[in-house]
């Protein structure tokens, strides 16, 4: 438990760019839709208690500080810009904390959790915004932005980490790859329409971590061109 830091590497030289102090037992890291990174400190367990500190992903710089209380662990971005924080708890039930990841409003913390199964190891976001929060008591529950149970599932022992599969090129968030998603990027692009379905990436088919024309001239030449397929981009990149 000494002083914990985030290092930033070019990771194609293995050049060390930086070494940000993140307090005492950093674990975890998210990124949000502006780019700066989320690093969770868990803390001791029993003397010094959880902090979120926020990095600019740009320059490298601390910003911010949220204090959770408690033990945090895992923590996931929803697409309504909402953290949720796997916070443990050992007795009754389990914990899960949740803040604003832009302005960095806490609606829960260790006063007043979440409560799902006993044992909160794991959160991950769905498309939709629900929260699926894995317990090591072998349950996982979904939960909505309240807090309130809308399925449990029973997996076995121990769950610690949970993840969803997206198709690269799904833009509409259908899970098919198809003209129809040439079409929604067309109206994103042009002509104001929906946004592209979280989580973002997927619509980068190109892999060079934009979102423009050249990627629905990419997804056209794949549909009717045998071109190659669209490509899995870094989940951490707007």
């Amino acid at each position: 438990y000494d002083p914990a830091f985030v290092r930033v590497y070019d990771i194609a030289t293995n050049d060390l760019l930086a070494t940000i102090p993140a307090g005492t037992n950093c674990q975890f890291l998210a990124v949000d839709r502006r780019n700066r990174i989320h690093a969770v400190a868990t803390g001791d367990y029993f003397t010094i208690w959880g902090k979120v500190y926020v990095i600019d992903g740009n320059n490298h710089q601390l910003i911010d500080s949220i204090t959770t209380g408690g033990s945090p662990g895992q923590i996931c971005i929803s697409p309504l810009d909402v953290a949720y924080l796997a916070a443990g708890g050992w007795t009754k039930d389990g914990f899960v904390y949740t803040y604003n990841a832009l302005t960095g409003e806490v609606y829960h913390d260790d006063t007043d959790p979440l409560a799902v199964d006993q044992n909160c190891l794991t959160v991950a976001t769905y498309q939709d915004s629900t929260i699926f929060a894995g317990s090591f008591s072998d349950y996982i529950n979904t939960i909505d932005s309240s807090g309130a149970i809308i399925d449990r599932y029973t997996v076995g022992d121990g769950p610690v980490h949970l993840d969803f599969n997206y198709l690269p090129g799904d833009v509409d968030g259908d899970f098919e790859v198809n003209i129809l998603d040439i079409l929604y990027y067309i109206d994103y692009k042009f002509k104001g329409g929906a946004d592209i379905r979280y989580p973002r990436w997927r619509a980068n088919v190109n892999g060079d971590y934009q979102y423009n024309i050249v990627d629905i001239i990419f997804m056209v030449n794949y549909k009717f061109k045998n071109g190659p397929r669209p490509k899995t981009g870094a989940v951490w990149l707007e």
